[in-house]
Parts: structure tokens; sequence; C-alpha cells
């Protein structure tokens, strides 16, 4: 599978941002999980940033935790953020609403 331009995907997201469009977070969900499905199965490696093919998952997850935080407040971009750095087999189902 093949990543999708996911380089444009972050930065519409980020536009959508910039001109505070209210779609700007889904867009950043739907680009962060269709990177997630890049991970092979069972991966318990870690996502290095010195990869510079990694670098755009590590933007999206930054952008996605900036949209939540300003969405929700510190509580909910913390749970966002504890949640991206939680293992695949414990993460739970996340809401972008």
């Amino acid at each position: 599978m093949q990543p999708g331009f996911l380089e444009a995907r972050l930065a519409l997201a980020s536009m959508q941002r910039e001109s505070d469009e209210p779609e700007a977070l889904a867009t950043a969900t739907a680009a962060l999980k269709q990177a997630e499905t890049l991970i092979p199965k069972g991966f318990k490696g870690r996502i290095l940033w010195g990869h510079l093919g990694n670098r755009f998952c590590h933007c999206l997850m930054w952008l996605q935790l900036e949209l939540q935080y300003e969405r929700g407040g510190q509580r909910r971009g913390s749970q966002v953020g504890a949640q991206s750095a939680a293992p695949e087999s414990e993460r739970q189902p996340t809401n972008p609403d």
C-alpha cells in the first residue's frame, strides 16, 4: 500500500486550520488514519523523526493534537496525546467531534 500523498493532506489540514475552517480536524484525522494503515500489524518499534518518510506522520499527529487542544481545551489535548503515544493494541477509538 502506498501513502497516497500524505504531504498534500497535511498541507490541506494546515491551511484549513489557518483559515479557521472546522474541517481541519477531520482532514488531519483522516490523513493520520491513512498513515496508520501503512504501519504493519504487530509493529512494536518506534517511528523515528530521523527517517524523512516518517516526518509527515509526526507532523499529522502534532497537528491533530493541537487541533484537539484548541477545540476541547488542555484536558482533551492531553487525552489525544496520551492516546497517540499508546501502543496500537491499547488505543481506544477516537472521535474527531
